[in-house]
């Protein structure tokens, strides 16, 4: 009964290995951008590659804690050479600074006008006293709450 639980325990390392493997491939796909657990995901199914092989288990846990090791070694200085090389991307609104545009409606000082911005039309604002007409360029130079504050070129 003991070499028929051994056989047990032992025949389906390799299947084993595979289902860890598995396992921790979901888990990854379950925390967005850890890249953890693929490491050690790597180091199951080369681990279960040996158990295949007929290698001993002590042997099966030296491979994955050096292939696991390796793959995480690899997956960090992979990430730390392809970091974003400029990380003052502007988006969204804040990438209308600095823009040309053009006057739809007359701005005051104390009256917003429309502008043009690449098709779109949005609320300005002027920042310094004078007054444009329509059709006037713009140069955006700020964002006061939901109007684009402009001065003319």
């Amino acid at each position: 009964m003991k070499e028929f639980i051994l056989e047990l325990i032992f025949g389906y390392t390799a299947y084993a290995w595979l289902l860890l493997a598995l396992g921790l491939l979901i888990l990854e796909l379950s925390t967005p951008v850890l890249f953890f657990f693929i490491a050690f995901a790597c180091g199951a199914a080369c681990a279960a590659v040996a158990a295949f092989l007929d290698f001993s288990i002590i042997f099966q846990v030296w491979v994955v804690l050096i292939s696991s090791t390796l793959c995480y070694i690899a997956i960090k200085s992979f990430f730390a050479t392809h970091k974003t090389k400029n990380l003052d991307n502007k988006s969204n609104v804040e990438a209308l600074i600095g823009q040309e545009a053009i006057v739809v409606e007359p701005i005051s000082v104390n009256q917003p006008g429309v502008i043009r911005v690449k098709r779109e039309l949005w609320g300005a604002i002027l920042r310094d006293g004078s007054m444009l007409q329509i059709g006037t360029v713009v140069k955006i130079v700020d964002i006061q709450g939901n109007k684009l504050v402009v001065r003319s070129l």
